[in-house]
């Protein structure tokens, strides 16, 4: 259900984002309604933001990650889109991010630019 929010959207805007997914009334109403059976119900939503590719390297289009292995959140749909890209997905927690930089064990990472400046 929820995977639709961490779709790479790399042929759309922003606002086109928005509109096609926040503003479909009947897809975010199944949305609310998905989490009544665990007991709590969702009433509203927050955007984060746009997401981000950043590295040892610089990372300016889909081809610069390839062959690369980035940090993506622990998601099905993170890992599925950094492997589109021809990169190895490597999940793990945002804390340990730089450490692993620095370490060699990956090359780079993907988050909202929201705490990244």
């Amino acid at each position: 259900m929820f995977m639709r929010f961490s779709a790479c959207r790399i042929c759309l805007t922003p606002e086109e984002v928005y509109k096609s997914v926040m503003e479909d009334s009947d897809y975010m109403e199944n949305v609310y309604e998905s989490t009544d059976e665990a007991g709590f119900r969702v009433v509203t939503w927050y955007n984060a933001g746009t997401r981000n590719f950043y590295g040892k390297k610089p990372i300016n289009t889909p081809d610069d990650l390839k062959g690369k292995k980035i940090r993506v959140q622990q998601s099905p749909a993170s890992v599925a889109m950094v492997n589109a890209f021809g990169a190895a997905a490597a999940p793990m927690g945002f804390g340990e991010v730089y450490t692993a930089i620095q370490q060699g064990v990956i090359d780079g990472a993907e988050k909202q630019r929201a705490g990244t400046d």
